[in-house]
């Protein structure tokens, strides 16, 4: 591919250079040079939400909740709209800006609390594979608010009404941020969420009646990147609508979704507890005498990937997450266990991958566990990924076969 970029330029009344990242920082900071004044109604507000509180940390989340309740995102980007935040004065009295808006006017709240921050540049989505930090150039699509506190950077998303403070998400996680500073400009990275961070565990119970029916409960708590489906699902649809994506979601038959609650908890590593219960018609198999039970009932991952002998491209993983299923089917009298699949116990460079299956009694406990290493692996290892996804994907769709004793 070919880049191009400008040195000397001119946007309407403003000249700038490219010719370093330190030359485009400092175009920019020209643009936002004095847009920082708010309204005195604002100034007041941000005073009393601030009076008292000594810790920086609390008056940022304190002004970070002040800004989402009373601001949304609208682009509106004319002329030099484009490159220019509205001024946060305009932003305190409409309520509404962009992006960059947003960010310049959040800048402007936590300044009046005495709290120093770097308006950042970004480049978001799938921007983080495509960046190039040696050639000087606008590559960015976003700006978001760096905050440097004691023992850490936090940084805040200012578009969103409903994330917490200080997470940012998978659009804008793991990769470079262009701090924008009085005399230039730096690069820094954004906060990288690892497998300790995005995990997702669900607890499963449920009774398969004689029909092959089963009833079941499960409780679900998700955490960091694990949580963004859940947290758009609860915070964009209606109950309805939400009824409608359970309804589908599950790589099950015939089922109905009987109850479904949800409580989500707005820390920087947000957290959502999921509580469902659910009818699913014919899960189990009846065949004459068998009766063939799938044991994960809900969590089927793994691929059935292409062969590519040939691959020369890296193969990424884009992050990191840990996962952990347990369950216990209570099974009808009368049965008793024809086959049931042998535990697995796999490590590689990819991840691990655990599950064991007990049958005791009319009980089947069945237990599941997957780490996933995040990170870029080259296009020579395709095969030992392809082996591993195939694995999982075959052992999570195991079947156990019960035989109905002769009475």
């Amino acid at each position: 591919m070919v880049m191009f970029g400008p040195t000397d330029f001119q946007i309407e009344n403003y000249s700038g250079n490219m010719a370093s990242w330190n030359d485009f920082g400092k175009f920019i900071a020209s643009l936002n040079k004095g847009r920082d004044q708010l309204p005195e109604n604002i100034k007041v507000k941000v005073d009393e939400l601030t009076r008292g509180v000594s810790d920086p940390l609390e008056k940022i989340i304190r002004l970070y909740g002040f800004m989402q309740q009373n601001t949304r995102y609208i682009s509106i980007q004319l002329g030099i709209g484009g490159w220019q935040p509205f001024s946060a004065e305009f932003v305190g009295q409409k309520g509404y800006g962009d992006c960059k808006a947003l960010t310049n006017y959040m800048q402007s709240l936590i300044k009046h609390a005495g709290i120093k921050s770097y308006y950042a540049l970004i480049k978001s989505g799938d921007g983080r594979y495509h960046l190039n930090t040696d050639f000087p150039a606008n590559q960015f699509n976003h700006a978001i608010l760096a905050v440097p506190l004691e023992n850490d950077t936090m940084w805040l998303e200012c578009t969103s009404q409903t994330i917490p403070a200080g997470f940012l998400g998978s659009q804008t996680d793991n990769r470079p941020a262009l701090l924008i500073l009085e005399d230039g400009a730096k690069f820094a990275q954004t906060k990288s969420y690892g497998k300790e961070e995005n995990t997702h565990m669900r607890i499963v119970s449920g009774e398969i009646d004689q029909s092959g029916m089963l009833k079941l409960k499960a409780n679900n708590y998700y955490t960091g990147l694990e949580q963004e489906l859940q947290h758009d699902v609860i915070n964009i649809l209606t109950k309805d609508r939400i009824k409608e994506f359970l309804n589908r979601v599950f790589d099950l038959t015939t089922y109905d979704v009987n109850h479904f609650r949800y409580n989500e908890i707005k820390t920087a590593i947000p957290k959502i507890e999921e509580d469902l219960e659910l009818t699913v018609y014919k899960y189990a198999t009846i065949t004459g005498k068998r009766m063939m039970i799938t044991p994960n009932v809900l969590t089927r991952g793994g691929y059935n990937l292409t062969a590519d002998p040939e691959r020369k491209t890296d193969i990424l993983i884009k992050y990191a997450y840990k996962n952990t299923d347990s369950v216990s089917l209570r099974i009808p009298d009368g049965y008793e266990v024809e086959y049931q699949p042998t535990d697995v116990n796999l490590e590689t460079a990819f991840g691990k991958y655990t599950t064991s299956v007990k049958i005791e009694g009319n009980s089947i406990n069945y237990f599941r566990h997957i780490e996933i290493n995040g990170g870029r692996y080259p296009g020579s290892r395709y095969q030992l990924f392809s082996d591993f996804m195939d694995k999982i994907y075959k052992t999570d769709r195991e079947r156990i076969v019960l035989v109905k004793k002769d009475q």
